[in-house]
């Protein structure tokens, strides 16, 4: 991963220097850049905030391609180690991203893995319980924060928060692709529940997912299901939408044309490279 940022907050609830921050990996205040990255439109006129929930109290998920970058951004993760003065949950998020098409399959691992580690949402939407299984992201970014009283937060560096990923995937031994040639840009929605996620989770870390530029991912609470359709979500899942089943979405047909262009012209791109 070229860029890591990271989310988090002081365990001080009153105090300016413990609210919370984007950092990038090395320490560095990035709120600017995070907001550059997550607010600029670059699918269908929609950008990676304007798909989520910002104020769920559920994490939400996106992963995207766009101009040859990869893009994982995960929010709401629930510290286990940490806690502020009020003895209140404390909460991470993460976004990285990666020029290099070589992390595919680790960052379709890694958001498989907080679906399958997602909390229990009840039917009233605000009673959360929080899944005990310790997802991969979880974990590292636990183990990169600390409390700094004068600065809220500290972060240990790349090199841990990377070692713990690894380490993780390494005993996993990272789910090969089954799939020769990735799944097609199709559109699919549905509601986001717990059969869904485990449903998504598989063909993440079982299979490629397209080629093409697009919001390949989006999990999230409360957000309209026309969001997703207007944007053209690869998979996405609301707590709005009403199917307990995947749905297709039917996409203008000059879009569906550019993904499969796209795809084309990717898989022409690969046959190159496996034959230099």
């Amino acid at each position: 991963m070229q860029r890591i940022y990271v989310h988090s907050c002081g365990y001080l609830r009153r105090d300016p220097a413990h609210e919370y921050r984007w950092e990038t990996i090395e320490g560095r205040r990035a709120d600017d850049e995070v907001s550059e990255i997550l607010n600029e439109k670059r699918f269908q006129e929609y950008s990676i905030a304007e798909l989520v929930q910002t104020d769920s109290r559920v994490p939400s998920l996106v992963l995207a391609r766009s101009q040859g970058s990869l893009y994982l951004f995960v929010s709401r993760l629930a510290s286990t180690a940490r806690r502020n003065s009020q003895w209140e949950t404390l909460y991470n998020s993460v976004l990285l991203v990666s020029d290099n098409e070589s992390d595919a399959m680790k960052l379709r691992i890694l958001a498989a893995d907080v679906l399958t580690s997602y909390p229990v949402l009840e039917e009233d939407f605000k009673t959360i319980e929080e899944n005990v299984t310790q997802g991969i992201l979880r974990e590292a970014l636990d183990r990169i924060i600390s409390d700094d009283e004068e600065h809220g937060f500290r972060l240990s560096g790349r090199r841990e928060f990377l070692s713990v990923i690894d380490a993780r995937l390494a005993a996993m031994n990272l789910y090969p692709a089954n799939q020769a040639t990735p799944f097609r840009y199709r559109g699919q929605l549905g509601h986001n529940c717990r059969n869904l996620r485990l449903e998504l989770a598989y063909e993440l870390k079982h299979f490629s997912f397209p080629k093409s530029d697009g919001a390949l991912v989006v999990v999230t609470g409360i957000k309209s299901p026309a969001c997703f359709q207007e944007a053209y979500v690869w998979r996405g899942l609301s707590l709005l939408a009403e199917s307990l089943h995947w749905q297709r979405m039917r996409p203008e047909w000059r879009r569906q044309r550019s993904h499969d262009q796209q795809e084309r012209l990717r898989q022409r791109e690969i046959l190159v490279e496996v034959h230099s």
